[in-house]
């Protein structure tokens, strides 16, 4: 299994996250997936059926690839508020080809370095209709450092202590960061729970599924939508249902 993101998606998710340092971030990640045949709803390349019954163990050709990000929530989240958001995302992707392959996520403190229960929830939810979708989950440590001093010093510096966290949390600081290091990499396996995927420090995964950024070089564009303060121009699904005249596609943040 092997997952690319693409520069609008990688881009999105980092901005949106970083608007709203104080807050727990959430996403959808669109895209298709190619090969495989395993969703349970989604359009795919393959033209697969509805319902196909593949498990997330066995997709291991599949690539899915991740062409855009729409960032949804950044505060308490409700279930109709959820539904809707869903709902409008899925006609969207449907629209131009595509379909919910994952979500993307930033926890409110910087010492927080799972998923949170609710984030698994809405993950079980896509992962139902795309069994090979992913879940990528902020780290801000190596963000900060990606970005360097300055514009990364902004990427989620919330309060709660700098410490990092134990098992899965363990970053490697002598190793150089790379810009699919700055997102953990999470898929739903055939017994249905979501399974980090520990990266290798040259890229891919040590793990059954990969995660490449698509150009690397995304940092540095990064870096300058950052400068240019594009993160305060991007709104979300939250933003759009308090002042509906706001886009969420957000069309003009990647011109």
């Amino acid at each position: 299994m092997s997952y690319t993101i693409s520069q609008h998606a990688y881009i999105k998710a980092t901005l949106h996250s970083i608007k709203f340092p104080y807050a727990p971030v959430l996403g959808a990640l669109i895209g298709k997936v190619r090969g495989g045949g395993n969703t349970g709803g989604g359009t795919t390349d393959t033209g697969d059926a509805a319902g196909s019954g593949g498990s997330a163990g066995s997709a291991g050709k599949a690539e899915v690839e991740v062409e855009d990000a729409v960032p949804l929530f950044h505060g308490c989240l409700l279930l109709p508020m959820l539904e809707l958001a869903l709902m409008q995302v899925e006609e969207y992707a449907s629209s131009r080809g595509m379909a919910v392959v994952g979500l993307y996520a930033a926890n409110e403190r910087v010492d927080a370095v799972e998923l949170a229960a609710g984030t698994r929830r809405v993950g079980d939810c896509i992962a139902k209709h795309c069994k090979d979708a992913c879940c990528l989950l902020l780290d801000p440590k190596l963000m900060q450092q990606l970005l360097g001093t300055g514009a990364g010093a902004a990427a989620k510096g919330k309060e709660g202590g700098q410490g990092g966290g134990a098992g899965e949390a363990d970053s490697d600081s002598a190793a150089p960061v790379e810009a699919h290091h700055a997102f953990k990499l999470y898929t739903w396996d055939s017994a249905r729970v979501w399974r980090f995927q520990k990266p290798e420090a040259a890229g891919g995964s040590t793990g059954a599924a990969s995660m490449r950024v698509r150009p690397a070089t995304v940092a540095g564009i990064l870096r300058s939508y950052l400068e240019e303060g594009r993160q305060w121009r991007l709104c979300d699904f939250e933003e759009h249902l308090e002042d509906v005249s706001r886009d969420w596609r957000n069309y003009e943040v990647m011109e």
